[in-house]
């Protein structure tokens, strides 16, 4: 009975879909991770079109703590994704969502993310992954 009734609703929404002649698209996109590994000093990261950030992970490799934490931003000691994480020594974080103060970019082009250390990166080193969904 339940599977009959989902059925029927998707069945519903889906002809409402089309009469209204929108798509809606599906929910299920699959995260994806951009990578960068071994970073001592500013770098930076491009995000492909359309880019919805899901989250930020920094694993600290070496027993130094980056002075200040990292900073994030579409610009050169931008401050505008995230205006710091902190990273202590060995550390493996994760940016909350509060953290997070820009997650979209562009439909139509491409985007850098600029990252530094806020203070000093005394001798870190670090990965970051990107989690990410691209929005069709």
């Amino acid at each position: 009975m339940r599977k009959l009734l989902i059925l029927l609703i998707s069945c519903l929404f889906s002809f409402s879909a089309q009469a209204d002649n929108l798509s809606y698209g599906t929910l299920d996109t699959p995260i994806q991770t951009l990578k960068i590994t071994g970073i001592t000093s500013a770098t930076t990261l491009s995000l492909p079109t359309g880019a919805y950030v899901i989250g930020i992970v920094v694993k600290n490799t070496t027993a130094n703590a980056v002075t200040g934490g990292l900073k994030f931003g579409t610009t050169v000691g931008g401050v505008d994704v995230i205006a710091t994480l902190a990273v202590g020594a060995s550390a493996l974080v994760y940016s909350t969502d509060a953290a997070l103060l820009k997650r979209i970019f562009s439909l139509t082009t491409s985007q850098t993310i600029y990252i530094d250390a806020v203070a000093a990166w005394n001798g870190a080193r670090i990965n970051i992954w990107v989690l990410y969904k691209t929005l069709q």
